[in-house]
């Protein structure tokens, strides 16, 4: 199962934007998810976190997400603004997303 990286993105930096930490942002989208596959990879996700990972080697170690999200979030850490660079992939995969669906409906 794949990781809504729109929804994921905007979550995390809507709770990162309000003051909560990384880890804590993570433990609340795990206890928040209801598909078992998905809590599994946040609570890996959680976990390498815990072992001293940053994010973004904690996101790649997953596999679960999408380059541009890893590379996203490494950018972010250099320049220590993580919500933004998070508000920004989601928009930027939304933008995708709609094109992608104009594409398949014009086709269709």
């Amino acid at each position: 199962m794949t990781i809504d990286t729109v929804t994921f993105s905007q979550d995390l930096a809507t709770l990162m934007e309000a003051g909560v930490t990384v880890k804590e942002a993570i433990q609340a989208l795990t206890v928040k998810e209801t598909a078992q596959s998905r809590r599994q990879i946040f609570e890996q996700l959680n976990t390498a976190i815990s072992e001293g990972l940053s994010f973004s080697a904690a996101l790649e170690r997953m596999q679960a997400f999408p380059v541009l999200l890893v590379a996203t979030v490494a950018a972010s850490e250099q320049t220590g603004d993580l919500a933004t660079g998070l508000s920004r992939c989601a928009r930027h995969q939304q933008s995708l997303r709609t094109v992608r669906d104009r594409v398949v409906g014009v086709c269709v």
